[in-house]
């Protein structure tokens, strides 16, 4: 199985993958030779991730070594407002195209059906690949925060390597993966810190691939942090946990009590993981706490009805979320023409002015380096510092999460 190298949680969907006894990678990052087999191989119509993750195809089976019949390519399905769920169709049209018919692309739908779906991996495919995500996220979490903070250069990042190197390995053995985040806590624990100069801390929101992954953002975290700021980024699980908010939603309109109860306890039961994870990093990291989705639409309510699908709702409640954590700027980011994400820019903009004239920032990217980007950076955080200055610095999150219990 070949996934998607949207970030390093494709690491920990692949070790998932392998625990149940599959063989699984994850593809190479991708690259300038990516963007040239994704444009000649689509129409330039589509939205940026749908092109990298077709050129990181075309690219694996052009390799010399490539095997037609010992691959597959995973790639995510979905309905809704936007064209992600039509990416494996247009993927299955260019690899027959390029005489590749019989290579599969397994592509289960995030519907009523992806639980069903994803269970053919494995029985426990589903829990051990979002167990692996959710504790990316948080050793993620502690590198942003770290890292612009070090007295050691590269000591955060090195703490951050040994942790997922420590991780991926406890999801391919089965083993307690909270006390992995006990001891990458410990890890993160030794990275020197200094902070006694306050950095403006930017909230990374906004599509869901372009944002998690650093080529197609053309690294726009680590341009935010040589500015002189800190990032929070909105976590890759908070898009699984809403869309079983939204499979709630349907099957209420449906009228299917039975599937309700089965959603609503995937949903306990995944919540409980992500706060045991969460647990061993109370006390390290400031952004440590996540709103449940439904508080997150409820920020989102004087802006865009929880009704309309798809990541524009969450994008803007998260923004709001940022806004209320204390945070000093929000930099959301989206694909060029990405529906979802014109929507979300636009009312981004009325939530800047009802909130003091907030720094914001709405980037769009395409694969192509545009020479104002860097400017507009530069003008965003000199806003930042400024509104530091007014706001004052942010401070630890002081939530307790409800207790652990399995």
């Amino acid at each position: 199985m070949l996934i998607p190298n949207m970030s390093d949680h494709a690491h920990a969907l692949a070790a998932a993958f392998r625990q149940q006894g599959m063989p699984a990678e994850v593809l190479p990052e991708p690259d300038e030779e990516t963007l040239m087999w994704g444009r000649r191989h689509t129409s330039g119509k589509e939205c940026f991730p749908a092109i990298v993750t077709t050129g990181d195809m075309v690219k694996f089976v052009k390799r010399p070594d490539f095997d037609r019949d010992g691959y597959a390519f995973f790639m995510g399905g979905s309905g809704g407002p936007c064209r992600f769920g039509q990416y494996n169709t247009l993927q299955r049209m260019v690899l027959d195209d390029l005489g590749f018919e019989d290579v599969p692309i397994y592509a289960p739908h995030q519907g009523r059906h992806f639980f069903d779906d994803m269970g053919i991996v494995g029985r426990d495919f589903l829990r051990a690949a979002w167990r692996g995500m959710v504790a990316v996220d948080m050793i993620f979490k502690a590198l942003l925060e770290a890292r612009p903070h070090e007295t050691e250069a590269g000591a955060a990042e090195a703490a951050y390597r040994a942790s997922l190197d420590d991780l991926l390995d406890v999801v391919l053995q089965r083993g307690d993966l909270v006390r992995s985040m006990v001891r990458a806590r410990r890890r993160f624990d030794k990275v020197p810190i200094d902070r006694s100069q306050p950095k403006p801390v930017i909230g990374l929101s906004g599509e869901f691939y372009v944002r998690a992954n650093a080529f197609s953002n053309q690294h726009v975290i680590d341009k935010i942090e040589a500015l002189g700021g800190e990032v929070w980024m909105a976590p890759v699980f908070e898009w699984f946990l809403y869309r079983n908010f939204r499979r709630d939603m349907r099957a209420a309109l449906d009228g299917d009590l039975l599937f309700r109860v089965k959603n609503r306890i995937e949903d306990e039961v995944m919540t409980r993981d992500e706060h045991a994870l969460a647990r061993p990093f109370q006390g390290l990291l400031r952004n440590f706490h996540e709103p449940p989705t439904g508080d997150v639409l409820d920020m989102a309510e004087g802006y865009v009805h929880r009704s309309f699908e798809g990541e524009a709702v969450m994008t803007v409640g998260k923004a709001v979320d940022f806004i209320d954590k204390g945070l000093h700027g929000v930099v959301s980011v989206m694909p060029f023409t990405c529906m979802p994400g014109t929507i979300s820019h636009a009312i981004l903009k009325r939530a800047r002015a009802e909130h003091g004239d907030f720094p914001f920032l709405n980037m769009v990217y395409d694969g192509n380096e545009q020479a104002t980007d860097q400017t507009r950076l530069e003008a965003f955080m000199h806003q930042a510092v400024g509104f530091m200055k007014r706001r004052g610095p942010v401070h630890a999150d002081r939530d307790e999460l409800p207790a652990a219990s399995h």
